[in-house]
């Protein structure tokens, strides 16, 4: 299949990328901070949770950028502020291929919100993760699916991104199917931590040969919901997943893993 730009994970995190980004060394005042008070839909595994942690991660390491505790009862269930910035070696230039961005060469930087079972404060994933926290809202008809979802990204300073590009690809729907896809970005992100409102419509009246048209956006989406997305193996009934949750799963997957910033390659594989 024809190899294309990994525009979709549009921090492109290359080795040698790792090498130029100045190690530890702490950047600029952070900017712009964000205030995050959530409500979280419930979820069999809300109880067990008594932190929560924002948190930018690559492939070995993480830096912890807001705490808070966790209530499972009423509202308000956790509150945190986003203002500390990513340490150097977390941020990654936003790939201007295929797009306008203006500063070129700005770096930024993604959060994930995560939850632990224990009680001090520990952050240990062998023994304490229980899983994600999305901001989100779905939708559906019956010609079209949509997924909407908040990503908090970190930029080093003002910058703007535009531009559109697509292709076709093969898709999981049929042996013979083609996915159509476009993806637009109409941002413009502040130094400091931001909303970036990412939007997936997925027509369903030509599959199997689909049109899935994504939007990345700072202009705010209203109607969405916290929910939380467990990671119980053993009791995978307990998972609360919804179609939104699973897109943003896969745009983290497109970053590199399943809980990493790292961008492995800048070429677009099998997208379905």
């Amino acid at each position: 299949m024809k190899k294309l730009l990994y525009s979709t994970a549009i921090l492109a995190a290359m080795a040698v990328a790792f090498a130029s980004c100045g190690g530890d060394d702490p950047v600029d005042e952070p900017g712009q901070t964000i205030e995050v008070t959530a409500n979280v839909a419930g979820s069999a595994q809300l109880g067990y949770i008594k932190r929560v942690r924002a948190a930018t991660i690559d492939s070995t390491t993480e830096q912890t950028i807001a705490t808070s505790a966790f209530t499972a009862a009423g509202i308000n269930n956790f509150s945190l502020t986003l203002a500390d910035s990513p340490i150097a070696r977390y941020l990654r230039a936003i790939n201007s291929e295929g797009f306008t961005v203006s500063p070129i060469n700005t770096r930024a930087a993604y959060a994930d919100f995560e939850g632990f079972t224990s009680e001090s404060g520990e952050f240990v994933y062998a023994t304490h993760y229980a899983g994600l926290f999305f901001l989100e809202r779905w939708s559906s008809t019956a010609t079209t699916d949509v997924s909407t979802f908040v990503e908090f990204i970190y930029a080093e300073n003002d910058v703007t991104i535009r531009g559109t590009i697509g292709d076709t690809d093969s898709c999981r729907f049929s042996p013979t199917g083609l996915l159509t896809w476009a993806e637009t970005w109409n941002a413009d992100l502040k130094k400091g931590w931001n909303r970036l409102y990412v939007t997936i419509v997925d027509s369903l009246e030509t599959i199997p040969n689909p049109v899935e048209r994504t939007t990345f956006s700072t202009t705010p989406v209203t109607g969405l919901t916290w929910v939380f997305y467990g990671d119980d193996p053993a009791n995978p009934a307990n998972d609360v997943v919804s179609p939104a949750t699973k897109r943003m799963q896969e745009r983290r997957a497109k970053r590199g893993s399943s809980r990493s910033n790292v961008i492995p390659r800048n070429v677009r594989n099998d997208r379905r």
